[in-house]
């Protein structure tokens, strides 16, 4: 089994004294270590005091750094000499520094010198009682007891510690100099970070946030509700918009809109722009194109017979509203040409053309991209009228082109660094005009453990460059998940309090408290979670902000120490970003706090991942030094910052606006579409997880509700001759990826802890074979749904996987109650399932964690070429494996097999017949 979160090593403790030798459990995890399993024995090293000084402080704060809060008045600054492999900051369990039984506060990590500037509140003379040392009890500081604390300083003395020897004390004394009296914690965290600048000169941005201009404050936590609700907009229109931005999509499944209070009647709505695909079922309709894409426009004939044999005349127009068009109907083509096509009774690839080879324009300003509608003009009138077909006439447009997101937006950006007492440093990014913007949404990033408030500067501009504005706070990571989540809080509490006070006022006005995002990195990507279930939980209780005005968690790298019941993003939606390289937040079976992906299956909201082959830890940041990376194929932090930027943006874009075009970057695989400045080494691999509100969905089959491998989760049958097929949690059996068989048929899954519950299959395929699900009663309707959806993986280590190493496609049929079928090769629309990234350790073998990704198949698809299928009468979705049906073989997982995006049925209009009235035949 895996390790626990919290190692209670207090009753059986293994002691060893380890001097100026590194401790190998403490350097990152090695393969070695992660195939031995068991417990952690407690190991101790001994650190030299290099200088100590007393300190007063006028007013009592608590020390944070044991469970029992103690209040402190007084005691001692210390500087200490240890292995700098020691002193190294990590996200997962790391040795902490004791003076005594007191776990003593950090100020600095040590990083590159060892040298470690503490405050410990216990007066100098004490020093000369209790060794100094630091040692690794497996629970977080915050979480240790004084009965915890004083057993480690009985296992330290019995193990030889010494207190520092008399001249040791008195050098340091001596060095210290005169006591210290500040008013309060944070003026005395300021005061000593000369010593960090002095001892260890390699933090230097650590000793420059501490030192950042000081802000006045209010306290901001005690405020009316009342008060705070009246200080809130309560219109609508949540943000104003340029001419360049598109209106907002209104809710999901707003295609609805387009049938809804027409003035222009007798029109058709349906899919027209797209891509050729180069197997059935040939073109793929989409909403979003690159700048310099070739857009196509395709109809099929059998779906609409009147328009076969006809000559029409076929335009692309600005995009319009229904208000918009209804007002004025005439069409304006923007592409070089009006093509005149003549439909012929055929495929649809018969009646597919290009209508632009990539001028149309892109410039959306603070936009995402610029909307057009497509018209089919049947009757040749140059206007949209009686008969007509549309890709549009909504809110939603019929297609978007989209610009270069990587790069950064027409906003110039102001950044300033400020503080607002203690752990209240901010590091803050908006536009320079920001007077002239009005209100914009607000995004909080909290750091993690050994980061810095001040390296996040490829977050900040580039979102501000587009509107939004982007403060980065200092993070108090070493305590724990549960102070790091208070930092989060108590940050976004001061800013939106104060900003009249912050930089003269100048955002005073200009924050839309009601669109705030919360972006977390490893502990930080944690406490963001943990911050929004104390909220949920009433045991932190904002006065400026609420849980509906979170619109958006999106953790980086996060470590999961708290568990289900503490650490969950819960209906809020959830983001996470995962690097494959990573060699701290590691996802190795072996580590119990450092899997992220257990954040993202909790989430019951919209939720999605972004996985990255050969990114590591520090890829994230931009502090500089290691990316903290092990594995082949490094991608390394430049090229992982242009995919940031070029994913973060319609991240944002698609829960702060409502922006249809950017929900294309969030799903469609990372090989048929990706942002236009996305680095193109061939080292560069994403796996894109997404999956919408549970409201929006309809599950076939979630393996949850019903364990048995013959039952599906919505009722019905399901068959198979799949091979060794397992249905389980989604969690390794045991500590590494090591190969097992049968003994650990879930090797490589890190989706799910022991105290969660997520579950799906796993199996395997040779030859040709199958997986069916039975449809019963009213599931058997699937009109008005727009996808069937599943997340997928290829399981790490195993033969079948090793034997070909490369995308794992395989096909998808619908079969209705008249036995006709309709399939999709997955592998039609550009990808597959991504092979595990090929990184060695965590056991035997190469491949790290199973990572899945979605694959949708658009309904509509299986209607194309006269297909037959009927939609309103599907008895079974069936999955069929091996050389007949996509890759000749392989072991994979599947989870979450579900209809998504429930919408209104579209209707055409009856114009065959000539009856404008009449939407009797449904359009899927």
């Amino acid at each position: 089994m895996k390790p626990p979160r919290f190692n209670r090593w207090l009753t059986v403790v293994t002691v060893s004294l380890l001097f100026q030798l590194p401790l190998p459990h403490l350097t990152p995890i090695t393969e070695a270590q992660e195939s031995a399993g068991g417990g952690t024995p407690l190991t101790f090293q001994r650190a030299t005091l290099l200088s100590a000084q007393a300190f007063t402080v006028e007013e009592p704060y608590r020390h944070l750094w044991r469970a029992d809060r103690a209040a402190v008045t007084n005691g001692s600054v210390i500087v200490i000499q240890a292995d700098a492999e020691i002193t190294q900051p990590r996200q997962g369990f790391h040795p902490y520094l004791f003076v005594g039984e007191w776990p003593a506060e950090a100020i600095n990590f040590g990083t590159g010198s060892g040298r470690v500037v503490a405050l410990v509140p216990l007066p100098p003379s004490a020093l000369a009682e209790v060794p100094i040392y630091y040692a690794n009890p497996e629970i977080l500081p915050e979480a240790l007891t004084p009965e915890d604390a004083r057993a480690t300083l009985a296992a330290a003395l019995a193990a030889g510690l010494l207190p520092p020897s008399t001249e040791e004390l008195s050098a340091a004394l001596a060095a210290g100099g005169f006591q210290r009296s500040p008013a309060d914690h944070h003026t005395l965290r300021r005061s000593v970070a000369e010593l960090v600048a002095q001892f260890s000169p390699q933090e230097h941005d650590l000793a420059h946030g501490l030192q950042v201009p000081q802000v006045p404050r209010r306290d901001v936590t005690q405020r009316d509700p009342a008060q705070r609700d009246a200080t809130q907009r309560q219109s609508a229109d949540r943000r104003s918009l340029t001419p360049q931005r598109m209106p907002s999509l209104a809710a999901r499944g707003a295609k609805t809109d387009r049938i809804a209070q027409r003035a222009i009647t007798g029109l058709i709505t349906t899919d027209l722009a797209g891509g050729a695909l180069g197997a059935y079922p040939f073109f793929e309709y989409v909403s979003a194109f690159n700048a310099g894409a070739t857009i196509e426009v395709a109809i099929d004939t059998g779906r609409f017979p009147a328009l076969a044999g006809t000559t029409v005349d076929l335009y692309v127009v600005a995009a319009k509203t229904r208000a918009q068009w209804n007002a004025d109907p005439a069409l304006n083509d923007l592409t070089a040409t009006i093509e005149s096509p003549s439909f012929t009774a055929g495929t649809i690839s018969s009646n597919r053309l290009t209508v632009d080879t990539g001028t149309l324009s892109a410039d959306a300003g603070i936009g995402l991209g610029v909307g057009y509608d497509v018209v089919i003009d049947v009757d040749r009138d140059g206007t949209l009228s009686a008969g007509d077909v549309i890709d549009g006439f909504g809110d939603e447009a019929g297609f978007y082109v989209v610009h270069d997101v990587t790069q950064p937006g027409p906003l110039a950006v102001t950044e300033v660094t400020y503080t607002g007492g203690a752990f209240l440093g901010q590091n803050t990014f908006y536009p320079t005009d920001i007077d002239s913007l009005g209100e914009l949404p607000l995004v909080v990033v909290s750091h993690g453990n050994g980061h810095n408030y001040q390296w996040y500067d490829h977050i900040g501009n580039h979102l501000a460059s587009y509107g939004y504005v982007v403060m980065s706070h200092q993070n108090n990571t070493i305590p724990g998940i549960e102070t790091a989540s208070q930092t989060t809080l108590t940050n976004t509490e001061y800013f939106l309090g104060n900003l009249d006070l912050i930089e003269s006022g100048v955002l005073a006005g200009h924050i839309d408290t009601r669109r705030i995002t919360w972006i977390g990195h490893s502990r930080g990507g944690e406490g963001i979670t943990r911050a929004y279930d104390r909220v949920l939980d009433n045991d932190f209780v904002p006065a400026q902000f609420g849980l509906d005005q979170l619109a958006l968690l999106s953790s980086i790298a996060p470590t999961d120490f708290l568990g289900p019941n503490n650490s969950n993003p819960h209906g809020v939606p959830f983001h996470l970003w995962v690097g494959g390289a990573d060699n701290d937040v590691s996802g190795c079976a072996s580590s119990g706090v450092g899997q992220s992906f257990t954040l993202l299956d909790r989430a019951s909201g919209a939720r999605q991942s972004l996985s990255l082959h050969g990114v590591g830890h520090g890829d994230f940041h931009n502090g500089g030094g290691s990316s903290v990376a092990t594995g082949p194929c490094l991608v390394g932090r430049s090229d992982t910052h242009t995919i940031m930027r070029g994913y973060l943006l319609p991240l944002v874009e698609h829960y702060i606006e409502d922006s249809v075009p950017a929900e294309d970057f969030l799903w469609r695989q990372w090989e048929s579409f990706r942002p236009l400045g996305a680095p193109t080494s061939p080292c560069v691999v994403a796996d894109l997880y997404y999956r919408l509100d549970d409201s929006a969905t309809r599950v076939i089959d979630d393996f949850e509700t019903e364990p048995a491998s013959d039952v599906s989760s919505s009722g019905g049958s399901v068959s198979f001759n799949v091979t060794d097929l397992t249905e389980d949690l989604l969690n390794d059996g045991n500590t590494n990826f090591s190969d097992a068989g049968a003994v650990d048929p879930m090797n490589g899954m890190t989706v799910a802890d022991f105290d969660d519950a997520s579950r799906g299959i796993v199996f395997s395929f040779e030859s040709n074979r199958f997986l069916e699900f039975g449809l019963n009663g009213a599931d058997r309707n699937l009109l008005g749904y727009e996808y069937v959806s599943f997340r997928g993986c290829q399981q790490t280590r195993h033969p079948l996987t090793l034997a070909e190493l490369g995308d794992t496609t395989f096909t998808v049929t619908l079969r209705d109650g008249n036995g006709a079928t309709s399939s999709i090769n997955i592998g039609a629309y550009g990808g597959g399932l991504e092979e595990p990234y090929q990184r060695g350790g965590c056991g035997t073998g190469t491949g790290w964690n199973n990572e899945f990704e979605t694959v949708r198949v658009r309904l509509a698809d299986f209607l194309h070429d006269g297909s037959g299928i009927d939609l309103s009468d599907v008895r079974a979705v069936r999955f069929s494996f091996g050389p007949a049906f996509g890759s000749p073989s392989g072991r994979i997982g599947l989870d979450q097999i579900e209809l998504t995006l429930p919408i209104a049925p579209l209707f055409a209009d009856g114009f065959e017949a000539g009856d404008f009235t009449a939407w009797s035949n449904v359009v899927p």
